[in-house]
């Protein structure tokens, strides 16, 4: 059940795909078309009830949004032929 929305970079572009890290303090959500990567902190919050249902622990700021080349988007290029992907390190850490 979904308990909020998140806002992204770009409102009306279909986003497609979402990575947490291990720790919970960041979220990555990449839009399919346009090359975008919004990068989030995550920080928990005190459960209350979620705007949409469900319960809301946790609250996501978006921090920064990159443009990823078309050679490291994964569509550029077939699946044996792609290059490595490297994230940038965030924190302190």
């Amino acid at each position: 059940m979904v308990a909020d929305s998140i806002p992204t970079s770009e409102r009306l572009v279909e986003y497609d795909g979402v990575v947490i890290s291990v720790d919970g303090k960041v979220m990555l959500s990449r839009a399919g078309i346009g090359g975008l990567l919004d990068v989030y902190s995550i920080t928990p919050v005190a459960p209350h009830p979620g705007p949409l249902g469900g319960t809301v622990a946790f609250s996501f700021s978006l921090a920064k949004t990159l443009t990823v080349p078309k050679t490291l988007s994964g569509r550029a290029r077939k699946h044996g032929d792609q290059p490595r992907r490297f994230l940038p390190r965030t924190g302190s850490g």
